[in-house]
């Protein structure tokens, strides 16, 4: 079954993006490792404020190429997920039904799992984006899975909820 195209393509496309600044990462952090062996040819490289400048900006490559990595391997799989007929796990295209805590009522929720694209006002059940906190909570969960995540920043308590059905999005939302 196909999930949704649009959040799909937004998918490969930012995956590409990030593939392609992963391959320039060597030829840049090369670039800097000359220009630093370059400054401590001229003395004390310590109290040189290019040398601190070029140090300070090495850092920050081994860090986003670090965060480069991190994102591409938790988007890749929701790329590779083969949803099926009945799905075992939360991914891109599912249908989730979930029970918050504490159950006072019978507080179930119906959430389909797409991407920013594919939101649409009104629409039932609601479509959540995977980079929203609820959709960061669902992806990879199965049946019966409990989970806290924190809905907002701004919001001190932490929300519990049980997954309760899993399966392909009842209809899919063209890009």
């Amino acid at each position: 079954m196909a999930a949704f195209q649009g959040a799909i393509k937004v998918y490969q496309r930012t995956i590409d993006s990030l593939q392609g600044r992963l391959d320039q990462m060597p030829a840049i952090k090369e670039d800097h490792r000359l220009r630093m062996i370059d400054c401590g040819r001229d003395g004390d490289v310590w109290d040189d404020p290019v040398f601190k400048n070029l140090q300070t900006e090495m850092n920050a490559l081994t860090m986003e190429e670090n965060e480069i990595r991190r994102n591409k391997s938790q988007m890749e799989p929701l790329l590779k997920e083969d949803i099926g007929d009945s799905p075992q796990n939360v991914v891109l295209g599912t249908e989730v039904e979930v029970l918050f805590h504490p159950v006072e009522f019978d507080d179930r929720e119906v959430f389909i799992l797409g991407g920013y694209h594919d939101q649409k006002v009104d629409s039932n059940p609601r479509v959540i984006s995977t980079d929203s906190p609820l959709g960061k909570a669902l992806l990879g969960l199965s049946v019966n899975s409990i989970k806290s995540f924190k809905p907002s920043a701004d919001l001190p308590d932490e929300t519990t909820f049980t997954v309760m059905d899993i399966k392909p999005a009842r209809y899919l939302i063209e890009p």
